[in-house]
């Protein structure tokens, strides 16, 4: 006998032996069978379990540390907010100060003026006072001559 005879004669005995298990096994119409006299095992081996749970400490620590290190830059934050504020209300307060003063002597310097203009036009062009301060500066005098008697 031929080796593809011996073959043929084995596949053709273990068909007969194996005809109607599929029945048995509950195979679906694509191939599958539905597991359900099989349930999947999902065990983690020990090592891993062991690691999944260090890891998982190792984060909750991370994540802690970075809570707490978050609400102290949130308490800097609105501490230098705070800080800043009080400084840019006193130094507008001070320009407000400054700048009221300013006002004040402006006000002052033009109410002089004012009243320096008002003396003067109730002046009488005739008074010798105003003559005689033009005469106490002798090189206008002279300046003014020069263009009188140029003319």
């Amino acid at each position: 006998m031929s080796a593809d005879g011996v073959l043929n004669d084995f596949l053709a005995r273990e068909k007969k032996d194996l005809y109607g298990l599929e029945s048995d096994l509950n195979f679906l119409p694509n191939g599958d069978n539905n597991g359900s006299e099989h349930p999947k095992v999902n065990d983690e081996p020990e090592c891993i379990r062991r690691w999944a749970i260090s890891f998982q400490k190792r984060i909750d620590v991370k994540d802690d540390a970075e809570r707490k290190s978050l609400s102290v830059l949130e308490e800097q934050g609105l501490k230098d907010l705070h800080d800043w504020a009080l400084q840019y209300r006193d130094s507008l307060s001070r320009g407000q100060k400054l700048s009221r003063a300013h006002d004040k002597e402006l006000r002052s310097a033009q109410k002089k003026a004012a009243e320096a203009s008002v003396g003067m036009a109730q002046v009488d062009a005739g008074q010798a006072v105003l003559w005689e301060r033009k005469e106490q500066t002798p090189k206008l005098s002279r300046q003014i001559q020069r263009i009188i008697n140029g003319i």
